[in-house]
């Protein structure tokens, strides 16, 4: 789910129900990378999986990823 909310947001979603729908849309090329047994969560466990997380540690954790990814190579990325 966590992929799933990265992912779509990178690509324009807005908010729960945009995070759903392009995991619908998208779901074969999701299965490529993530086990997706039962299909796309409904927009309910998005929801609840995404409201627990704690926001600071989310970006920290993502920006670290990023930084391991680049290796150095880029000083920053903008995001709109």
């Amino acid at each position: 789910i966590i992929v799933i909310g990265v992912v779509s947001v990178l690509c324009g979603a807005e908010g729960i129900k945009d995070i759903w729908q392009f995991a619908v849309a998208k779901e074969d090329w999701l299965k490529k990378y993530l086990k997706l047994e039962k299909g796309v969560p409904s927009e309910d466990t998005i929801a609840r999986v995404l409201s627990i997380i704690d926001v600071q540690q989310m970006e920290k954790a993502f920006r670290d990823w990023v930084e391991t990814v680049l290796d150095g190579r880029v000083k920053s990325i903008s995001i709109d």
